[in-house]
């Protein structure tokens, strides 16, 4: 039995030993390699002292040039720009889990293809090209190559095997998608070329009346009128005009600046089935040559663009008092049985809170009037679109911006003692007459 125990306490410690002597060997060859590496980036820097910047650039250069071809493909370049950027900041790396910092990469490869890449099917950047990209993208960290250019260099010394695969699947995931980014580039530059032609830097031109350098929906209008008259009516033109604003009105700021307007045109050109070479010229000239209106007929046309215009702005404006958070405490605090409408009742009721020392009935009298005014699918109610229209028809009457006046408005509401039961009845009393009178009413205005 002693025996038995005596062996098993001698395998133990062989275990032991074991063990230990594998983590020691494992800890000298991960010291080894830092040696190594270490050994490796001395030497480099040896190398790169004394070097001028083109020289550095050179190198860096084939570096990133994977394929020895002398010429930078948009995967090689985005690959060298991933590098770079989690050289220069290595929490950037936890981004790659989601291929965010790879999709940046191919992103800024694909701006630098566009203002310096060569060729338009298959765009390369060439050596001679190399040092402006680089200088592009210092620039845009504001931090001069020569501060970094090391930095830079040395990342590709003593790589472990683990990085090199790591680095060889991302350029396969980036070769993957470099045929789409290189058509996407192969667009653009041409769009780039379209800006810089005579004809459509004439045409926007001739559509910003006010030469204020961005044409608004009414200036859209009148000049899609002008260029397609006989072809299509006013009618068309203003529909054209709205969409091409939902379309490319980016910032939603009802007008389109030249590169929207180019956007815009192009699109127009491709729904003719021709490219702009062929129908722009034929545009400009449709549009010098349009026949001059009755001045009538031009104030007409005038007038109801304004009206059009003035009526979006106002939808903005509404949308833009729904979204805000305080709009919806205000609606909440009307809606007091949650139906997600606000009754005629409960408009009463809430107006009344606001002027306590008003009737009743005068707070009915508001609030049938507000009805009239603001239930605009006329089903005796207001939705949110038709309160926040009411709140800032609201403001408009006491000369108030909605901005500040909501707060005390919130506050006021809240603090307010709730209506009696005897006021609320009465109201439920004479709601039935109050939505009567106001169905007459609309009758009669649309009559």
């Amino acid at each position: 039995m002693a025996g038995n125990e005596g062996a098993l306490m001698r395998m133990n410690t062989m275990q032991r030993q074991v063990t230990h002597d594998a983590v020691v060997g494992s800890l000298k060859a991960e010291l080894m390699q830092q040696k190594l590496q270490i050994e490796a980036k001395l030497e480099m820097l040896a190398k790169l002292e004394g070097k001028t910047e083109q020289q550095q650039l050179n190198l860096l250069f084939s570096l990133w040039d994977l394929d020895g071809d002398g010429l930078l493909s948009v995967a090689e370049l985005a690959l060298g720009i991933k590098r770079a950027l989690t050289t220069l900041e290595p929490s950037l790396d936890e981004m790659t889990e989601k291929n965010e910092l790879l999709e940046f990469a191919m992103d800024a490869a694909s701006i630098a293809m566009i203002n310096f890449g060569q060729g338009d099917e298959e765009p390369r950047i060439k050596k001679e090209d190399f040092a402006t990209v680089i200088k592009a993208l210092c620039s845009k960290i504001n931090v001069p190559f020569m501060i970094i250019s090391e930095a830079l260099v040395l990342s590709y010394v003593g790589a472990s095997a683990e990085e090199q695969i790591t680095e060889a699947v991302e350029f396969l995931a980036l070769k993957l998608v470099e045929g789409e980014a290189e058509q996407e580039i192969a667009v653009e530059k041409k769009f780039r070329d379209i800006l810089e032609n005579e004809t459509m830097q004439h045409l926007f031109k001739k559509f910003d009346r006010d030469q204020d350098m961005s044409i608004s929906f009414k200036e859209l209008a009148l000049g899609l009128d002008k260029l397609r008259a006989g072809e299509m009516t006013f009618g068309d033109s203003i529909e054209a005009a709205l969409n091409a604003l939902l379309l490319f009105d980016e910032g939603n700021t009802r007008t389109l600046n030249y590169v929207q307007f180019a956007r815009f045109i192009l699109t127009f050109c491709a729904a003719a089935g021709a490219p702009f070479a062929a129908v722009g010229p034929k545009l400009l000239e449709m549009e010098i040559g349009a026949p001059e209106e009755p001045e009538e007929l031009r104030k007409l046309k005038s007038a109801l663009l304004t009206d059009i215009t003035r009526d979006m702005n106002h939808l903005d404006k509404v949308v833009n008092t729904v979204q805000d958070v305080r709009c919806e405490l205000l609606f909440q605090m009307f809606d007091t049985d949650g139906s997600g409408d606000v009754s005629f009742q409960e408009l009463a009721i809430g107006l009344r809170s606001f002027n306590p020392s008003s009737s009743l009935s005068d707070s009915a009298a508001v609030a049938a009037s507000m009805m009239l005014a603001f239930d605009a699918d006329e089903n005796n109610t207001l939705n949110r679109m038709e309160f926040a229209d009411f709140l800032n028809s609201f403001c408009e009457t006491i000369g108030a911006d909605f901005d500040e006046l909501a707060d005390y408005l919130v506050v006021a509401r809240a603090v307010q003692d709730s209506s009696s039961e005897r006021d609320i009845a009465l109201l439920e009393s004479i709601q039935p007459a109050i939505l009567a009178d106001i169905h007459k009413t609309r009758a009669q205005l649309e009559g």
